[in-house]
């Protein structure tokens, strides 16, 4: 993949679903009649995976020195 490609799909929204507000989630109508509260989704920012690496800016900082 290209870097351009790869920042693109680092900003993708997927569905966050077990939210109290959204639209409602078809894959949790049986909790919705049983009472759950959560059963709605929306779209956002994906969390970040467990174990994937994340990209992070480091910027270099004046030392100064100590006495």
């Amino acid at each position: 993949m290209r870097r351009a490609d790869l920042a693109a799909r680092e900003e993708e929204r997927v569905w966050v679903k077990r939210q109290t507000d959204g639209e409602l989630d078809d894959t949790r109508l049986t909790e919705g009649l049983t009472g759950e509260a959560a059963v709605y989704k929306r779209r956002g920012m994906a969390k970040p995976e467990l174990g994937r690496p994340q990209v992070k800016c480091v910027l270099p900082c004046a030392s100064r020195g100590v006495v």
